[in-house]
């Protein structure tokens, strides 16, 4: 699989993380459409608009890429329960994923965004 991210590895002008553009280069490489990275949503809660790491709007998907540098914080542990709720709230499905399960169970994530994102 690493040989495949790096096959498939985009600059990063488009992410904010090596964990994002291992992502991209994930959705590449199991026929997945490419994602909006970072793309503003209003939940419509009178709150700040958030940005998932990757959305697909039609599909109403956000994905958050959680790396243990920025999430194993007490803080960010709780602030993203919240974004979480959030999303949902609006009518968004919000899937966590993680390095580990990116360069160690990759099939374990395409089978669930398959059955999302419909495809085969």
């Amino acid at each position: 699989l690493r040989a495949t991210l790096n096959r498939y590895r985009v600059g990063s002008a488009v992410t904010d993380s090596e964990l994002e553009e291992a992502f991209l280069a994930f959705c590449a490489a199991h026929g997945f459409p490419k994602p909006d990275c970072r793309a503003a949503i209003d939940p419509g809660d009178g709150g700040v608009l958030l940005r998932p790491d990757a959305v697909w709007r039609d599909q109403r998907l956000a994905v958050e890429i959680d790396g243990e540098r920025i999430h194993r914080t007490h803080r960010a542990f709780h602030e993203d329960r919240i974004r979480d709720q959030r999303l949902v709230a609006a009518g968004w499905q919000v899937i966590r994923t993680t390095w580990v399960q990116l360069l160690e169970r990759p099939h374990e994530l395409a089978a669930v965004l398959q059955r999302i994102l419909g495809v085969n």
